[in-house]
């Protein structure tokens, strides 16, 4: 969805212990993906 949008950037306060999916395909459609905090979320 987020790609479909047009987002070109996401910021993200903390990382996600799954995240490794998402992080791959925002990088293919080249959506900037920031990380503020390195702390590993999980849920």
């Amino acid at each position: 969805m987020i790609i479909n949008c047009g987002i070109r950037r996401v910021v993200a306060v903390n990382e996600y212990h799954a995240s490794k999916e998402a992080k791959r395909v925002f990088k293919e459609a080249k959506v900037q993906f920031d990380l503020l905090d390195g702390n590993i979320v999980a849920y």
